[in-house]
């Protein structure tokens, strides 16, 4: 059978009356329902009828006209389900994002000359680090050396590091508003077209082609967008008044306050000193190399430290060296501290003056338990 040109099925849908018109509509919705489509494998789990096999899955339902849509995510992928089918699938990979910044950030760095390789090379021997390998040696040298912007590849790992983390955190939102509102476009598409059917047919009264002559208005797409910025401006804290502090499940409290002055009291000391203000120290007389801070990292008082917050307090301190004083009270081995606290306490991190409020509040406290 040839196909028909679409001009021609236009002309003879003119043709038919309404109810016909209605009837054929009806038969190419239910067409289209007919084919259904058997289940298909999840990213994660084996094909079964179970939904949600893997523990590290999370769910939340969400409800709309067509019936109950569960979205179901991990760290770096987002499925949307309706009946137990997956509808919609979208994957993001972590770690090749903030692999390809880097590689871009190394193209755009000048090779070392052979002087700068023969010092990285005596440094990385001082801590036992023999490399032989002349591509390596670069890739020791290139980590701390700052680029045309000044910042070096290690700072650049640090915020992609922590892109990819808000990325993850956002992402089931983000694949629900984009499955939500393309079904929600597509449906307006499919009513304009309808009404586009329906108004051209001679049968119609006055008022029902009234009413097919409404179309879809640039408001009507505007509407589609209004939850989802409304959840992203809570999400990142933006109020109309200005930036807040964002919402999150977690609530301060005297006693969260308290157990978090005596975090940081408890952090370990090295000699007489507390251990940020070593590392501080340490890192200074070393000129921050990427040596010392493997050296820190391997250090039984820092293994709880996230492998990011050394690698980040280095390349801050580094820019402030010659001019120490200037150092943002956010950068200062306290605000570190404050933030390893948090590390082992499992709270969010907050701003530095929010985290040295509640240190003060905990003191408080503590002060009242001793008397």
């Amino acid at each position: 059978m040839s196909k028909i040109p679409l001009e021609d099925v236009v002309e003879m849908v003119m043709q038919l009356s309404v109810e016909e018109r209605l009837q054929l509509f009806d038969r190419m919705v239910k067409l289209s329902e007919s084919q259904e489509q058997p289940r298909i494998s999840h990213p994660y789990d084996e094909p079964s009828s179970k939904v949600n096999a893997q523990t590290a899955i999370s769910n939340y339902e969400i409800n709309r006209n067509e019936g109950t849509f569960l979205v179901s995510y991990s760290r770096n992928a987002v499925s949307i389900l309706l009946d137990k089918r997956y509808i919609f699938q979208v994957f993001f990979h972590p770690e090749n994002l903030r692999e390809s910044r880097l590689q871009l950030r190394r193209r755009n760095l000048p090779s070392p000359s052979d002087e700068m390789k023969t010092e990285t090379r005596t440094e990385l021997l001082r801590f036992g680090i023999d490399v032989s390998e002349e591509q390596n040696l670069i890739d020791h040298y290139q980590l701390n050396a700052p680029g045309p912007d000044g910042y070096s590849i290690g700072e650049v790992d640090v915020e992609a590091y922590r892109i990819s983390k808000e990325i993850s955190a956002i992402l089931p939102d983000m694949t629900w508003f984009l499955c939500s509102a393309t079904m929600d476009v597509a449906t307006l598409a499919i009513q304009d077209l309808f009404a586009e059917i329906m108004s051209g047919c001679p049968d119609l009264g006055d008022d029902e082609k009234a009413k097919y002559a409404i179309r879809t208005k640039a408001g009507d797409i505007e509407k589609l967008f209004h939850p989802f910025l409304k959840r992203m401006k809570t999400y990142v804290g933006i109020t109309q008044g200005g930036a807040r502090e964002r919402k999150a499940p977690f609530v301060w409290d005297v006693e969260k306050a308290w157990g978090f002055y005596t975090a940081v009291q408890f952090m370990p000391r090295i000699g007489d000193k507390p251990l940020w203000e070593y590392a501080r120290e340490r890192l200074r007389d070393h000129d921050y190399d990427l040596a010392t801070i493997s050296w820190l990292k391997s250090c039984k008082a820092f293994l709880d430290v996230p492998d990011d917050l050394l690698t980040e307090a280095a390349n801050i301190w580094r820019r402030y060296d010659k001019n120490w004083d200037s150092l943002p009270a956010k950068y200062s081995p306290q605000a570190f501290t404050f933030r390893h606290a948090c590390h082992q306490l499992r709270y969010p991190e907050y701003a530095y003056n929010t985290l040295r409020a509640k240190f003060y509040q905990g003191r408080e406290k503590s002060r009242g338990r001793k008397k």
